[in-house]
């Protein structure tokens, strides 16, 4: 599949900031009422300032939900795992020791930062969203490891509006927009140096979507075909060795700065068949423009 123009990519990530933004504007009034204490109006405030009358103001809200949020914080997390064969008895060792991986991955002190990060902005925001990247798991190795963030501001990010799941799992793309100063840039891609294109800040927007690709599939002495790229040493090839192709899901990427595509141009094998950014959502209801997402704190404003 042809890979998307970068003019499509910064269209699609309006439509999404266009359809969430009544649920921006709540985000910055709560935000604004309850995190600031901003629960003045500037008319109102300047009035009574010039008719030298107080403008007093109870945060009490705000307390109490930091109280809600210190609970959340607090609770216990665990990672059950479900076999789905009886293949985990004859491995008990394998077993085990895919399960720490598998809670030093998702339950690591990172990781329960990352939650707990993405907690608050749900309180705050009614929404965040969660990175999960590949990087390198250290300078002596090319070996990767996953590495789960929280995405400091959710506006930046964006999903495919015709997503049906609450997560935007099933979307066929996701994006993330972020500033880099021009130094940022010509250290990343060394040939941007002299180019007009470089400003002072810079708007780069790293962006996935779903796409296909035949591969091959072999035989089994069971009769069940595999995927030839993805067989270990205890798969066992039937006699005959038949061979079929079939498409698979494969998630691309590619990066943009402002309104065109940076030396990456070409679109890159992300390695993971899912999107990695991960949308989160708190007090939401449907409406025919959408869901619309509420801070925790919106309807308690007054």
């Amino acid at each position: 599949m042809k890979s998307p123009s970068a003019q499509s990519i910064l269209n699609r990530a309006k439509e999404w900031r266009e359809a969430n933004r009544d649920s921006w504007q709540r985000a910055r009034d709560t935000i604004s009422f309850i995190e600031q204490g901003d629960q003045w109006d500037s008319k109102s405030a300047a009035d009574r300032d010039y008719a030298n009358k107080s403008t007093l103001q109870f945060n009490l809200l705000h307390k109490h939900l930091r109280a809600i949020q210190a609970k959340g914080k607090n609770v216990e997390l665990s990672l059950n795992l479900n076999p789905t064969n009886d293949m985990w008895a004859e491995r008990v060792e394998e077993t085990n020791a895919f399960r720490m991986l598998l809670n030093h991955i998702m339950l690591g002190e990172e990781q329960k930062r990352a939650y707990e990060h993405s907690l608050e902005k749900v309180y705050s925001y009614g929404q965040s969203v969660l990175y999960v990247d590949v990087v390198r798991e250290n300078e002596e190795t090319l070996s990767n490891t996953i590495a789960i963030r929280c995405i400091n501001d959710p506006s930046k990010a964006f999903f495919d509006k015709n997503s049906q799941s609450l997560l935007k799992n099933d979307g066929a793309y996701c994006g993330l927009c972020t500033e880099l100063a021009k130094e940022q840039v010509h250290s990343l891609y060394p040939s941007s140096k002299g180019k007009g294109w470089v400003e002072d800040k810079n708007t780069v927007t790293d962006y996935w979507w779903r796409d296909s690709k035949q591969v091959d599939f072999l035989k089994l002495v069971g009769g069940e075909f595999k995927r030839e790229d993805m067989l270990t040493g205890d798969d066992i090839i039937a006699t005959d060795k038949e061979k079929r192709k079939a498409s698979v899901t494969v998630i691309k990427y590619m990066r943009i700065i402002n309104d065109r595509k940076t030396p990456l141009e070409a679109a890159q094998d992300w390695p993971s068949e899912d999107l990695p950014l991960v949308y989160n959502y708190g007090l939401t209801i449907w409406t025919p423009e959408g869901y619309q997402s509420f801070p925790f704190g919106y309807h308690m404003m007054d």
